[in-house]
């Protein structure tokens, strides 16, 4: 019997639990291969199912979530991304009964972006040729993947060290320079404003500019 027809009469018999993922897992079931692998890009299967990429991912999140479908991100040699492998969980897969995944396609090779989750799954697979291998380029990285480069840990092993001494006891209010007085503000009175003070009056028959005499008695006036 082939693997398609197979996968495909599982999946119908499967109870999935939503509409939209027993549709993702139909049409997916429809075109894997005898070893239940999955190659169509994620742009063809969310066409078949009439879906956006976006919805179509979230999907297959949940039916790798509910063990129906295993989901293996793949990197090529130089760390960049490959395409995503899919395989559908039927009881009679390969991968099911402790075979390994053939990670590499088409003379291509690709390794898992994120070994420790298959180990931790259960799974092994071959990579370039090999059992169980890791990129090249991410195992010769120190710390493994999400690390910090080198020279940021050895940045950030020194932070402590770049504050002179005593400089941390200092109060983070405390002034480190003398403050001076403050000096007193010029007196911007005008003249007028001066003579209006001390009891001397405007002309209402002179100009602005002309100032006259304290009034003393009615004559003045």
């Amino acid at each position: 019997m082939g693997g398609s027809f197979e996968a495909l009469v599982w999946a119908k018999n499967s109870r999935v639990g939503s509409h939209p993922a027993k549709l993702v897992l139909l049409m997916a079931a429809d075109k894997v291969n005898e070893r239940f692998e999955l190659y169509p890009s994620k742009a063809e299967l969310a066409h078949d199912c009439e879906m956006s990429k976006r919805t179509l991912d979230r999907w297959l999140r949940y039916l790798h979530e509910a063990g129906l479908m295993t989901l293996i991100e793949r990197v090529r040699p130089n760390g960049s991304s490959g395409r995503m492998q899919m395989l559908i969980n039927h009881p009679n897969a390969p991968h099911m009964r402790g075979e390994p995944i053939v990670l590499d396609h088409q003379g291509k090779h690709f390794y898992p972006a994120r070994p420790q989750e298959l180990r931790d799954a259960g799974l092994s697979w071959i990579s370039g040729g090999r059992l169980n291998a890791e990129c090249p380029k991410e195992a010769g990285r120190e710390g493994g993947a999400g690390s910090a480069p080198r020279g940021v840990q050895d940045l950030q092993g020194g932070v402590q060290d770049l504050h002179p001494p005593g400089v941390q006891d200092l109060h983070p209010l405390t002034p480190t320079h003398k403050i001076s007085p403050t000096k007193p503000r010029p007196d911007r009175t005008s003249t007028a404003r001066r003579l209006q003070l001390v009891g001397w009056t405007k002309s209402q028959n002179r100009t602005k500019q002309t100032l006259m005499a304290p009034r003393c008695c009615a004559r003045c006036l």
